[in-house]
């Protein structure tokens, strides 16, 4: 049999897969004398091993030249993906054992990888013994390879510290110039071995794997990507928990490795998403395929595929194209599990059986949600994957508390058998109540039953006040200072003891229980305490979708204002989610305009804005706008619709549409109004509109006044008041109080970091402005860590999607590491900018501007004109493309950089006609003094001196 030709014994071939890896690692007579017990008697299997063994020895020349070129190697090391046990250490790995290595005894041999041999070893200090994994690296590999692994690989092991993870303890080199370095021991097994004989349950195995999506989630936060993840990496400990084990072959998300032209080649084929084998870069997507791998193969007993030969080739074609049957369809098919820590085949009962049923039974148990979760996470394209795996384990949750899940469509028919699956008492109930009506007496009954229901409504109000009002005494007595002996009692004590009391007395009436959360959790809302409030509202829709159902009033209500709080947390995907499928639900269910859908829509409009969804954005602020005029045409939420409208266009260009409703804005808004929401965002809206017309000293007034409205309303660390302190430091930056903005901007972020958290969207802005600042003030090294910690809430906010915030922030980062002198690394940033433009389409608007200034900042800075000088011509133009106006900073201030690159080379006649160009134009914009014109002035007198 060929490497290519199809196996007829899926069984047999897996036997010489395993066979292949285990002589692979012999030489010579060892390798002989392995084949000839291994073998036995077979002919034919050993005759097959052996072709294997000579296409690898064909192919090494080729795959070891590509290594060196990439950076990295492909792994066909499937010994641990099948859970096969090796046949022991080479000849190599034999005589390291008792070996001193740094500070470490090697004792035993534990494993083989793609990469590196892993012994156990242990260090002796006073009154401890020590026992790692120490890793060295496989010495067939070449010397400029390890150093990049190695040194990347503790790199990144270095940023990971989670209880879930193998933490780095200690490294260095062996005498022979060769990379190790010592991991955390970890006593256990392997995922699928642990499941297996443990004989857990599919939802005892749904659990383990939410455990795994853990450690690899916060991997992802921390922009590092596993890229092998399977079951040899995935280890369970005697106690039940999980450590994520090995990452040499991870790839970081960062300035270092970004650009680098590496591709990520490192994987297990078995468990390698398409895009790895097509040798693309990776992405956070790229795990969540290999999570579907081992997902599939703890519900099912089997792998999604089965490969003819581990050449390139057949790896890309069969896990680039051919689609793995469905869990469900799999499961009466013989397949593999963990026999005495070997894993083995064995029949389909047997599988089934060590999940405590019958084949029938499991392929009942996965047919449906679960088939949709895995298909869905084993997705070709990446856009129709889950984009991360906290988005996986959501869907998994969801399942296993009988709730919709996102990967199947919400039917009717499905949210109905959802809804029964979880109140099959409250449903058995209701159809025998139903029964019992059809067969009735007709119409006096109903009559009397409608009666009776509106006695008990009325009922429910009037015990539902009189609860209230008991709790509501019982909270302002906290207050009665006899009572709290002189604890000062604050608003926020009396509502956390008002929850807790709602929580644990209301149980009964679970429909005022709902109420009643609802308005607790729009207080915390308020408050900007959305980690309390999140729970609050989870718990009220579901009493709400078990009190009323699914597609009912008040479920949408509460759908809605979990939306709302997930994009105040700054989750546009799940708020869009949310607020979409709350609208769908209530729209029906309404005559007329509703408030509640009118909120909805505003919200929704903000999130796909922010998603670059700008004519969505624009038809749902207009639909708003239509229902608030028909309830209220003088509500104050009617300025911040038109605003949003305005806004969406804006960044379309249609600035003539935009510009007539920010003039309704400004007519409808009265200065002098007390401080309401609304008012504080048309305040900052329109201010900002002021500023982005580079009215900067007309915009001052205005943000100030949404500032001190915000802070009386909400606090100084408040996320609304914190992001029109934003656009007020931005403006005082654009006036050139670049000292007063500093300070500013230190005393925003420290709240910001205290009360939203380092990884939220309003922090990340603030710390942009600050970067922005610096740069002025020529604080170049805190600026480019400022931009970078801006770049990675982008990466994860857009899920490691182009986006055009990406592009900016590309573009930040690399004009701070230019100005910082740091050219290599900034020419990989704006690289990556280009080249990201280039997917979005977007070749000639400000982003490719502002990189093509970039780059022509830094071949001024090394002194190449020529090279200068195009990307500066090639930057004015397309400023004079798009901008409307020549006053525009962007053009101004590439024009001023195009004036200081003619200085430099001596071409001071020159420079003096752009600068007479320029100086009006700035000094029409900003007035005097400035920064900006001090700079121009002082570059005319030496373009004159020239």
């Amino acid at each position: 049999m060929s490497p290519t030709d199809e196996p007829t014994d899926p069984g047999r071939w897996e036997r010489v897969q395993d066979l292949f890896v285990e002589a692979l690692e012999l030489d010579g007579d060892e390798r002989a004398a392995y084949l000839e017990t291994a073998c036995g008697d077979d002919a034919e299997l050993r005759e097959e091993v052996e072709s294997l063994l000579g296409a690898a020895g064909e192919s090494d020349a080729y795959f070891g030249d590509l290594a060196d070129r990439a950076g990295m190697t492909l792994s066909t090391d499937t010994r641990d993906a099948t859970g096969a046990r090796a046949a022991g250490p080479s000849r190599d790995s034999k005589k390291l054992i008792g070996r001193r290595i740094g500070q470490y005894t090697v004792l035993e041999w534990l494993g083989q990888g793609g990469m590196a041999a892993v012994f156990l070893a242990e260090r002796e200090g006073e009154g401890f013994t020590q026992r790692v994994a120490l890793k060295l690296v496989n010495q067939r590999v070449s010397d400029p390879l390890i150093q990049r692994r190695s040194n990347e690989e503790r790199r990144i092991l270095a940023r990971l510290e989670h209880r879930s993870i193998a933490r780095l303890i200690d490294g260095g080199m062996t005498p022979e110039g060769f990379p190790y370095y010592a991991m955390e021991y970890v006593e256990g097994s392997d995922v699928l071995t642990y499941c297996d004989d443990q004989r857990l349950s599919t939802r005892e195995r749904l659990s383990l794997f939410l455990e795994v999506c853990v450690p690899v989630q916060f991997a992802h936060e921390r922009l590092v990507i596993h890229c092998d993840l399977k079951p040899s990496n995935i280890y369970v400990t005697a106690d039940g928990h999980v450590k994520l084990l090995d990452f040499g072959v991870a790839r970081l998300i960062d300035p270092e490795s970004a650009g680098s032209g590496t591709t990520g080649l490192w994987f297990t084929p078995a468990y390698a998403s398409p895009e790895q084998v097509r040798r693309e870069p990776p992405g956070t997507a790229s795990d969540v395929y290999s999570l579907g791998v081992l997902l599939y193969e703890l519900l099912t007993g089997h792998r999604p595929y089965r490969f003819g030969s581990y050449l390139q080739g057949d790896i890309a074609k069969t896990v680039g194209e051919v689609t793995p049957p469905s869990p469900s369809s799999i499961v009466t098919q013989p397949g593999s599990a963990s026999v005495d820590g070997v894993r083995k085949e064995v029949a389909a009962a047997e599988i089934a059986s060590r999940r405590g049923l019958s084949p029938g039974e499991l392929k009942k148990e996965l047919r449906g949600d679960l088939d949709a979760i895995v298909m869905k996470a084993l997705a070709k394209d990446t856009e129709d994957r889950y984009h991360t795996a906290e988005q996986l384990a959501a869907d998994i949750r969801r399942h296993l508390d009988h709730k919709l899940v996102r990967s199947v469509p919400a039917t009717p028919v499905y949210r109905a058998r959802k809804f029964v699956r979880r109140h099959r008492a409250a449903v058995g109930a209701a159809t025998v109540a139903f029964l019992a009506v059809s067969v009735g007496v007709g119409s006096t009954l109903w009559q009397a039953s409608r009666a009776r229901i509106a006695a008990e409504r009325a009922a429910l109000e009037a015990e539902k006040a009189q609860r209230v009002a008991e709790l509501m005494a019982d909270l302002l007595r906290l207050s009665d200072p006899t009572q709290s002996l002189g604890d000062e009692v604050t608003a926020r004590d009396l509502l956390d003891a008002g929850t807790q009391r709602i929580l644990s007395e209301f149980g009964d009436q679970p429909v005022v229980q709902a109420d009643l959360l609802t308005e607790v959790a729009g207080i915390y809302n308020n408050l900007g305490v959305y980690g309390d409030a999140e729970p609050l509202v989870e718990r009220a829709l579901a009493l709400r979708e078990a009190e009323f159902g699914p597609l009912s009033l008040e479920a949408s209500e509460s759908l809605i204002n979990l939306g709302v709080l997930k994009a105040n947390q700054s989750d546009p995907n799940e708020a869009i989610d949310l607020l979409s499928r709350a609208i769908d639900i209530r729209r029906p269910l309404v005559e007329g305009p509703d408030s509640l859908i009118v909120e909805a829509k505003s919200t929704l409009g903000w999130a796909v804005r922010k998603q670059g969804e700008h004519d969505r954005a624009a038809r749902l602020f207009a639909e708003a706008l239509d229902e608030q005029r028909a309830i209220d045409p003088r509500a104050e939420r009617v300025a911040n619709l038109m605003f949003g409208q305005a806004s969406s266009l804006h960044d379309d260009g249609m600035l003539d549409a935009a510009d007539s409703v920010f003039n309704d804005v400004l007519s409808s808004l009265d200065p002098n109004a007390r401080p309401t929401p609304d008012a504080v965002s048309a305040l900052q809206r329109v201010g900002m509109v002021r500023r982005l017309r580079e009215q900067y000293r007309d915009a001052s007034p205005l943000l100030e006044q949404a500032v001190a409205f915000a802070g009386r309303l909400y606090g100084p660390s408040h996320g609304t008041t914190l992001n029109a302190e934003r656009d007020l430091l931005l403006n005082q930056a654009a006036l050139g109080q670049w000292d007063e903005a500093e300070t500013g901007y230190r005393d925003a972020v420290e709240r910001s970091i205290a009360t939203l958290g380092p990884g939220h969207e309003v922090t990340a802005r603030l710390q942009e402005g600050l970067a922005g600042v610096l740069e002025e003030l020529g604080e170049y090294d805190e600026a480019i860590v400022l931009q970078e910690l801006s770049l990675q809430e982008k990466v994860l906010r857009h899920e490691n999607r182009d986006h055009p915030g990406v592009v900016g922030s590309l573009i930040s980062v690399g004009r701070a590491l230019t100005l910082a002198g740091r050219h290599r690394e900034a020419t990989d940033y704006l690289n990556q900018a280009i080249a990201m433009n280039e997917r979005l389409g977007s070749t000639r608007g400000s982003t490719a501007m502002a990189t093509r200034r970039a780059l022509g900042i830094m071949a001024t800075m090394n002194g190449e004109y020529a090279e200068a000088e195009e990307h500066f011509i090639e930057a004015i133009g397309m400023g004079e493309e798009f901008l409307t106006r020549p006053t525009h900073r962007y053009l101004t201030s590439t024009k001023t950089e195009y004036a200081t690159m003619l200085v430099e080379s001596g071409r001071g006649g020159e420079a003096l006609d752009v600068i007479d160009e320029v100086e009006p134009l700035v000094i029409e914009r900003l007035g005097t003094p400035h920064p900006y014109v001090d700079r121009l002035r002082a570059l005319r007198a030496r373009a004159a001196s020239d």
